[in-house]
């Protein structure tokens, strides 16, 4: 079967404050802090971030080009841990980082304390090199907004 005239976008791990009255892990994350409640974060799990402002930013960015590449990364630039968005999100929000408690994903899984639907992988890091070359851009932060 041949396919013609697709593009697929791939996104990565997208988090934000929720704009509908479900929060998201944004909001969770937040809310546990302005509680005095710590949150534990994965230290050796890595994605590819991004804001969800962002993400929609650069898609309609790159909708708008003449010519736009069958497949392309819509990321972040920095290859962060969870424990480090959940700490760039405390900073961001003006609350304590120490909040933030950093735990390796791989005693939790070794010590079966917590168990996964799926399985997880440690590392979702993506490119996106191709997509800054097409929009021009430096750098892509995971929530300040492409200049």
């Amino acid at each position: 079967m041949i396919h013609q005239g697709y593009n697929v976008a791939r996104f990565p791990f997208l988090i934000s404050p929720s704009l509908v009255h479900k929060p998201h892990f944004y909001d969770e994350i937040v809310d546990r802090i302005k509680a005095g409640s710590t949150i534990e974060m994965y230290e050796d799990s890595y994605r590819s971030s991004l804001s969800f402002d962002n993400a929609a930013y650069l898609l309609i960015k790159l909708m708008e080009l003449d010519v736009l590449p069958q497949i392309v990364n819509i990321c972040g630039d920095s290859d962060l841990s969870k424990y480090d968005v959940g700490c760039l999100i405390a900073k961001r929000e003006g609350l304590d980082i120490s909040k933030v408690i950093p735990i390796p994903l791989s005693d939790v899984l070794s010590k079966k304390k917590q168990k996964f639907e799926v399985n997880r992988a440690a590392s979702t890091l993506m490119d996106n090199t191709l997509m800054k070359k097409c929009l021009g851009l430096k750098q892509i932060d995971i929530f300040d907004l492409p200049s």
